[in-house]
């Protein structure tokens, strides 16, 4: 079986060699799926190149994956399937996730287009749209939109909710919207997966950008847990030895109690426990 490296033209060769030096100086590489990525925000992160320490660009899939192939066999090996339609290709030294999770926060509201998902409740606001009254009254009618005619202009008579997060945006929806300059929808980067060179690890998307919310509660949970578990097996330590002396001094309380063991603690509720006897027994004597 042949091994010769694939015959490429020599404007990709170009490209070729600049991947390669990416590759051989940098430590990981991030895919960003560019289908779903608007050029706004391209240049948003264009300009964060050189304060965060990476390069990017979009390449061919062929050539990026031949040079990876003759990088890292191992990363190709486990790359090639992700590498999928255009990607944007982040390459960077340091740590793939710090790196990520800080891309992670860029966001920019868009236009609403057929068919896109709110990304959360769309309100519209009551008050003059400064649309003159005419035939565009028919586009808020179809999206639900209360509207009334005040000298000569489309007022919307009251503010409503026209979508909830996550509903689909329609033709009707999209087209008011866009009319009335509202740019519900969250501009932000779907990244597909990642590699890190240095230490021979595949990266997932949730790995790439975790969901911090989720994992904080999840830690606060094991936390708890353990804290109880401790504490029912009567294993001290420095966070849980005030909970556990109370717990005892409860206990031995309790105990005290029960054999009337009389203590500067108990005495107080053996009296009371007594009275009570007493008005008990009193009043069946009476009877």
């Amino acid at each position: 079986m042949s091994t010769e490296t694939p015959r490429i033209h020599e404007s990709k060769r170009i490209i070729k060699n600049q991947i390669d030096g990416y590759l051989k100086d940098q430590s990981f590489v991030i895919l960003i799926d560019i289908n779903k990525t608007s050029t706004k925000l391209l240049n948003e992160i264009r300009f964060l190149q050189k304060d965060l320490n990476f390069s990017m660009g979009v390449y061919p899939r062929r050539i990026f994956l031949l040079s990876l192939k003759e990088s890292d066999p191992k990363a190709h090996e486990i790359l090639k399937d992700k590498i999928q339609m255009q990607n944007l290709f982040i390459i960077g030294k340091g740590n793939p996730i710090k790196l990520a999770i800080e891309l992670s926060k860029l966001e920019i509201q868009l236009p609403a287009k057929p068919n896109d998902s709110a990304s959360d409740d769309i309100i519209v606001e009551a008050g003059n749209t400064g649309f003159p009254a005419g035939p565009v009254i028919g586009v808020f009618t179809e999206s639900n939109i209360p509207t009334r005619i005040t000298n000569g202009s489309i007022h919307i008579s009251k503010t409503i909710t026209v979508a909830r997060k996550n509903d689909s945006i329609s033709v009707a929806l999209s087209n008011v919207l866009t009319k009335l300059g509202i740019k519900p929808i969250k501009g932000k980067l779907n990244f597909k997966a990642g590699y890190d060179f240095e230490n021979n690890l595949f990266l997932e998307n949730d790995v790439l950008v975790p969901n911090i919310n989720e994992y904080v509660n999840t830690l606060k949970k094991l936390v708890n847990n353990a804290f109880k578990l401790s504490i029912e097996i009567n294993y001290p330590t420095k966070e849980n030895i005030p909970s556990m002396i109370s717990q005892a001094q409860f206990k031995a309380k309790v105990l005290a109690n029960k054999l009337e063991y009389i203590s500067p603690d108990t005495i107080q509720d053996l009296i009371s426990t007594s009275v009570s006897k007493a008005n008990l027994l009193e009043n069946k004597i009476q009877k």
